[in-house]
């Protein structure tokens, strides 16, 4: 199953292959340092989904792997972002504490829009290059995206 069992959120292709796994956590003010750790801690147990994109979403940072092989050994994301910017109609409506629930819908929304009405204008050359220049925004334009139902 490639793993995407742990993932909370996952993103298919126009083709309805996976091709990103979303794992959300609501700690504030991670480091690349602290990202690098929990990457870690799933490929040294086997459990990172093996997709082309890996995205470790919190509140105010997100690290996004890109994924060309296997990962085998703790690797430094490819992209760290504030996500601010491009989450902020969501961040009025709640304060500096929000649940893991509904910070995946928040990043599910965000990621539904993306997928279905792409790259918005008011984004800033820094965000398009994390989402373009990744490759990201080409891999999942036209697909959808699964948010995984809590048993």
């Amino acid at each position: 199953m490639r793993n995407v069992d742990v993932a909370d959120i996952t993103v298919r292709d126009k083709n309805d292959q996976i091709v990103l796994a979303v794992m959300v956590h609501r700690k504030l003010n991670t480091s690349e340092a602290w990202a690098e750790g929990y990457y870690q801690v799933f490929v040294e147990l086997g459990q990172l989904p093996q997709v082309h994109f890996f995205l470790l979403a919190t509140p105010d940072r997100f690290y996004l792997w890109k994924h060309d092989e296997k990962p085998t050994k703790m690797v430094k994301p490819n992209y760290t972002l504030d996500p601010t910017p491009f989450l902020k109609s969501h961040y009025h409506r709640f304060s500096t504490s929000i649940s893991k629930e509904s910070l995946i819908l928040v990043v599910d929304n965000w990621l539904d829009r993306l997928v279905h009405l792409g790259i918005t204008s008011d984004l800033s050359p820094k965000e398009r290059e994390w989402l373009v220049g990744s490759g990201l925004f080409d891999a999942i334009a036209g697909g959808r995206s699964v948010i995984k139902l809590a048993a």
